[in-house]
This record gives structure tokens, C-alpha cells and sequence, in this order.
């Protein structure tokens, strides 16, 4: 008897998001509570601000600032690290 493989961080995040999608509408930040609910994966999590000029990372766990060697809570997307030039084509 083998075991199913434990899926990524990405993809548990993923299934998590779905969980709360009204209707196929995004979750509202009211219906997320990553700490509380999924705390096992909050180190994976990256949460951003959409605004009128861009977005602002709200949240960034600490898996990704290991990654990225700096902190980015807080900070514009697009104005902390060269590689955002990517990240910000994809959003």
C-alpha cells in the first residue's frame, strides 16, 4: 500500500483560496484567516494589496523572505528586488 504524496505549500495555499471563493467571486480579506486556519503554511504565504498605482505586500512569510534575502512587507511590488520585474508582468 503506498501513500499519496503531501501536495506542495503552493498548491495546499491554492485549495485554500478556492475554500473560499463565494460563487467564483475571490475571497473578501474578511473571509481569510490564514493564521488561524492554515497556520502550517503561513511561513508560504505572500498576501498583496491591490492599489490605485500598483500593489503593496501586505504580508510576506518568512519562507519567501529566506528566498528572497530581504524583507518585503510592507514595501511597492515592482520597488524592492530586480526579479519582481516578473512577478509584476504576471500580476
Amino acid at each position: 500500500m503506498s501513500s499519496a504524496a503531501k501536495p506542495e505549500p503552493w498548491e495546499q495555499l491554492y485549495r485554500y483560496w478556492l475554500s473560499k471563493m463565494v460563487d467564483g467571486r475571490a475571497p473578501a480579506r474578511a473571509d481569510l484567516d490564514p493564521v488561524i486556519e492554515i497556520p502550517h503554511l503561513t511561513a508560504h504565504l505572500m498576501i498583496l494589496d491591490v492599489l490605485p498605482d500598483g500593489y503593496r505586500y501586505r504580508l510576506a512569510g518568512s519562507h519567501l523572505i529566506n528566498r528572497i534575502g530581504e524583507e518585503l512587507t510592507g514595501r511597492q511590488v515592482g520597488r524592492s528586488t530586480p526579479a519582481e520585474s516578473q512577478w509584476l508582468d504576471v500580476l
